[in-house]
């Protein structure tokens, strides 16, 4: 019932997740959208692995990701929602871009108001992480421009989110997988996708992604 894409730079990659997002459209399934680096020019290293959001660009950031949800529209496959970032919190040798939860907070409370094409998606830390989130919810401002606090469970997060809840938001697994693909490593699955919807209580759970040689 969920697909989730990244949000890609450059024009073949974009065409290539609208085709991905239009036949999960026609199948009856919302599509959620998540960049793993905002452009290169936006970012302290000028380079789309490592580096940081200028704080001078948070207003083109976000003109950015509410363009790219007006793009998969007018293509046919409207977001039901998209991301501030992929895994904020953890420094890796691709695709990314790094920030600390003051600079989420800012970005979240002056400029994600300014994403009005479809729902946003924050922090998505690697493993709910609520230094990330509870500032988030914890602002009046940034909240209000939040509509689900998104999150991954790499080692940990997969619990109940109270204050997620306290303050009407949704909580969303939107990032897992497990390379075991023996007996064990499927019932291990099976038993964390239960735990995340019946024990977190958590309304959403992704797998990334559902065809590869571990997928299910």
């Amino acid at each position: 019932t969920l697909l989730r894409i990244r949000v890609a730079a450059d024009a073949a990659w974009r065409t290539i997740e609208l085709a991905h997002a239009r036949g999960a459209r026609a199948r009856g399934a919302q599509v959620i959208a998540t960049p793993w680096s905002p452009p290169a020019e936006m970012k302290s290293n000028n380079s789309l692995i490592k580096g940081s959001l200028l704080p001078a660009a948070y207003a083109g950031y976000a003109k950015y990701l509410n363009e790219f949800a007006n793009f998969m529209a007018a293509g046919g496959a409207p977001l039901y929602a998209i991301s501030i970032q992929n895994e904020p919190d953890i420094s890796v040798d691709y695709e990314s871009c790094d920030w600390t939860p003051a600079q989420m907070l800012a970005f979240c409370r002056d400029y994600a108001g300014a994403i009005t094409a479809t729902k946003v998606i924050a922090p998505e830390s690697f493993q709910f992480r609520r230094v990330m989130s509870d500032p988030l919810l914890n602002d009046a401002a940034a909240a209000e421009n939040i509509d689900i606090i998104g999150g991954h469970i790499y080692g940990a997060g997969l619990s109940p989110y109270p204050l997620a809840v306290a303050k009407g938001k949704e909580v969303w697994m939107t990032e897992h997988l497990d390379l075991s693909t023996d007996w064990a490593g499927a019932l291990a699955t099976a038993k964390e996708i239960h735990d995340c919807l019946a024990t977190a209580n958590f309304s959403a759970y992704i797998w990334w992604y559902l065809r590869r040689f571990y997928g299910p």
